[in-house]
Formats: structure tokens, C-alpha cells, sequence
């Protein structure tokens, strides 16, 4: 392929003059119009390149229509997704909204889980404080009275509850002695 290019001729600076150039076009030296020397050539997206991989006897068909409209319908029969194909889009949509329902109801009943552990936790937190009041009570009571009070109160907890604490405090809360009175 040739190309032209444009010259300013020595003798007149003002006036251009066109001089054919002969020049093997080359990958590298390839540049848009408007792009640098050095820099790649933008490439442009073929809008029919899908047209030119239809098979001969397609193109053939297309190129014997008589009307834009015959050789688009042509087309829309040629290029267009088998038969079945929405049936089974159909099928696989439906099975995956199934799998989704069934992954949301397990995600519930985990959830419905976690609150009941949850709560049963909080329980748990707030015997342990009232029983850490207790024990602070009787330990710091100003009056015998009330340290032997917070004792009772602290025994009187539900035993599931004293199980559950760690053996270092069940062996401290059995050894313990109530305060002298301060009296």
C-alpha cells in the first residue's frame, strides 16, 4: 500500500505541493490520523465481522434476498438460538430460585439458632452479674447483716448456673467467710 504525504516545497514556503511517496506500510509505522509516531494504532471495532464468519452458503442465502427485509429475517432465522433453548433457561432459572429459596430458609432457621444462643447467653450474663453484685455485697457489706443476706440470695441462684462457672470460682465461693461487722 502507498502513502501520500504532503510536502512544502523548498522554493515557495507558502505553497503546498502534493508528491507521491512510495512506502511499504508497515505494522509499526502504522499510526492514525491525528496519533503520534511511536505510539500503537487505536484499533476500531469491525461492527460486521460477525457477518464475515457465517458460513459461505449463509452469506450466499443473504446475498440471493430480494428485499432488506427478506435477508434480515434470514438472518434473525440463521443467527437466531435453537429451539429448546428458553425452555431450558426456563428449567435452570426455576432450579436455581428453588436452590435460592431453600439456601434462604436455611439462612433463617440459622438465624432463628444464633437469637435462641443468643438469649440463652444473655440469661447466662445476667445471673453472672447479679450474682458478681452478690458477691461484691458481701464481700464489702458494711454490716453483717447484709453480707450474710447477699449469701443467701447468692445460694439461692438456680444450680444449673453455679455448674457452669469456672472450678477456680467455685472453689473460692465455697472457702469464702462473710466479713466481721464493722460495729
Amino acid at each position: 500500500m502507498e502513502e501520500r504525504l504532503q510536502r512544502q516545497s523548498p522554493l515557495h514556503p507558502g505553497n503546498e505541493v502534493m508528491e507521491p511517496v512510495a512506502r511499504p506500510l508497515s505494522a509499526s509505522s502504522a499510526t492514525a490520523p491525528g496519533a503520534q509516531a511511536g505510539q500503537p494504532t487505536p484499533t476500531t471495532p469491525q461492527h460486521y465481522d460477525w457477518l464475515r464468519e457465517l458460513p459461505q452458503g449463509q452469506l450466499a442465502d443473504i446475498r440471493r434476498c430480494d428485499s432488506p427485509l427478506a435477508a434480515r429475517s434470514l438472518l434473525a432465522a440463521s443467527c437466531g438460538a435453537p429451539r429448546g433453548v428458553l425452555k431450558e433457561l426456563g428449567r435452570q432459572t426455576r432450579a436455581t430460585m428453588d436452590k435460592v429459596f431453600a439456601l434462604e430458609e436455611s439462612i433463617r432457621k440459622e438465624q432463628d439458632e444464633h437469637q435462641a444462643k443468643l438469649e440463652a447467653l444473655r440469661a447466662d450474663h445476667r445471673v453472672e452479674k447479679r450474682r458478681g453484685k452478690l458477691r461484691l455485697l458481701a464481700r464489702y457489706a458494711p454490716h453483717g447483716a447484709a453480707a450474710r443476706e447477699a449469701l443467701r440470695c447468692e445460694a439461692a441462684l438456680p444450680p444449673e448456673f453455679h455448674e457452669s462457672e469456672p472450678p477456680s470460682r467455685r472453689s473460692h465461693a465455697a472457702t469464702r467467710t462473710p466479713p466481721r461487722s464493722w460495729e
